[in-house]
């Protein structure tokens, strides 16, 4: 795995839980941030500057569903808007082993993720609003991209009893 330097922001932003995040974040006027978006294992934490992408009605010729993730610097979050589509995946085992061995903090998608099983067995944090089958052929994302930006520091770890 890929060494990682340390974000001071990241690092201030991962000792602090879930609910005070979004707490703070209300205060600013920020509402509705991560509305159903769900670990796969209750175990999972991240924290790391947002790498996102927004899917959209299909370029021509269409790309992959990963076909932007050698663009990804080790330590980011992959923050995926596919708009809560659960007829089209655009994360499954494949994009799990790549990032896994690059050393990405975890996958936050607003849809639909596939499968599961290696997420849960290399410990990878996903963080999907839904899980199930479905197929990856038909989610394709725009060209050039709607959303890219690596400014945000985000994490998830549920405040502790």
């Amino acid at each position: 795995m890929n060494s990682v330097p340390e974000d001071p922001n990241v690092a201030r932003a991962a000792r602090l839980d879930t609910a005070t995040l979004s707490d703070a974040l209300d205060k600013l006027g920020i509402v509705g941030q991560c509305y159903k978006i769900k670990p796969r294992d209750p175990g999972f934490r991240l924290a790391g500057r947002a790498w996102t992408l927004k899917y959209g009605p299909a370029a021509n010729p269409c790309g992959t569903v990963g076909d932007y993730i050698d663009d990804v610097a080790p330590g980011s979050v992959i923050v995926l808007d596919n708009s809560g589509r659960e007829d089209a995946t655009v994360w499954g085992d494949i994009l799990t082993e790549i990032a896994h061995r690059r050393g990405i903090a975890g996958t936050v998608i607003n849809g639909i993720n596939r499968d599961t099983h290696l997420c849960l067995s290399l410990g990878y944090p996903v963080f999907p609003s839904t899980t199930g089958c479905a197929p990856a052929r038909t989610a394709c994302r725009s060209k050039p991209p709607v959303c890219q930006s690596t400014s945000a520091a985000l994490a998830w770890r549920p405040a502790t009893s």
